[in-house]
């Protein structure tokens, strides 16, 4: 029997992301990591370049994927992910090694 462990970050539950996110999606912050879990098992299994990509999905694939509304959309405001012609671009990796350094340079401007 396989099976597979996914890391989470520690600092996860005092995350001013989540809190954010969990605002963004009018929702519990344990809401918004359980839909976090399950964005990073989806990014794991289905994703490709290491969970770094996932293809032919879009901010309304994650709504259905979690089964919350505008869970795609608060992801695009934290800039957890990037839309592209081919899919959605990862850039909030449950992996620190992977997940790219938020920097003024990459945050959304309003």
């Amino acid at each position: 029997m396989r099976t597979a462990f996914i890391r989470l970050p520690s600092n996860l539950w005092h995350s001013p992301r989540v809190e954010r996110l969990a605002e963004l999606m009018h929702r519990p912050k344990a809401v918004a990591i359980g839909c976090l879990i399950r964005f990073w098992v989806c990014c794991q299994t289905h994703g490709s370049e290491r969970g770094g990509f996932l293809k032919f999905a879009t901010p309304a694939t994650l709504d259905r994927l979690t089964a919350q509304k505008g869970f795609g959309r608060a992801m695009l405001e934290v800039a957890a992910i990037e839309p592209t012609d081919a899919g959605l671009k990862i850039l909030w990796s449950n992996n620190p090694k992977l997940s790219p350094k938020i920097t003024s340079k990459n945050l959304p401007t309003t």
